[in-house]
C-alpha cells in the first residue's frame, strides 16, 4: 500500500487515534506540538528548564526533551528492580505493578483503569517512592559526571 494513498492515510489516522485514546505518548516523535510533560532537564543553575525556547532553538529543546524522557524512564525501570524498592513493596505488589507500568510510559489514567484503581491513587503510589527515584537520579548524575548542581 502506498503511504500517500487515502486508504493508508485513513488507516494510519485510525491507529494514531487508537493509540492516543489509550494514553500512548510517542516520545520519539519530536515534531509534535504537545510534548509529553516529563522534563528532568536542569539548567546549569539547577533550576527546572521550563521557559519556552525561541523557534530557532526548538529542535535543540526537542532533543533535550527526548533525552530527558529516555533518562527518566530508564531510571524508573532501574527503580523497579532496586533491592530496596523490592523489599519496601514486598507486601504491596500493586505498588510494583504501578511503577512497572509507569516505567513503560503508560499514562496514569490507563494504569488506573487497567488495575481498577483511581488515577489519583496511581499518583499517590508513585509519590510514595519518589524519594527512592530521586536517590537513583542523584546517583546517576554523580556517576555520569556530566551533570552538575
Amino acid at each position: 500500500m502506498d503511504n500517500k494513498s487515502p486508504q493508508f492515510i485513513a488507516l494510519r489516522n485510525k491507529w494514531y487515534q487508537k493509540l492516543k485514546d489509550e494514553g500512548f505518548h510517542d516520545i520519539e516523535n519530536v515534531d509534535h506540538d504537545k510534548l509529553y510533560k516529563y522534563n528532568l532537564g536542569r539548567s546549569s543553575s539547577g533550576s527546572r528548564n521550563s521557559a519556552e525556547a525561541p523557534d530557532s532553538d526548538k529542535r535543540q529543546k526537542e532533543i533535550l526533551h527526548y533525552e530527558c524522557n529516555a533518562r527518566y524512564f530508564r531510571l524508573v525501570g532501574h527503580l523497579c528492580h532496586d533491592e530496596e524498592f523490592l523489599k519496601a513493596t514486598a507486601d504491596k505488589p500493586i505498588y510494583r505493578k504501578v511503577w512497572e507500568m509507569h516505567s513503560d510510559g503508560i499514562a496514569y489514567k490507563i494504569i488506573g483503569k487497567q488495575l481498577g484503581i483511581h488515577k489519583e491513587t496511581v499518583k499517590k503510589y508513585l509519590r510514595k517512592f519518589r524519594p527512592m527515584l530521586q536517590a537513583l537520579i542523584d546517583k546517576d548524575e554523580n556517576d555520569d559526571g556530566s551533570h552538575s548542581d
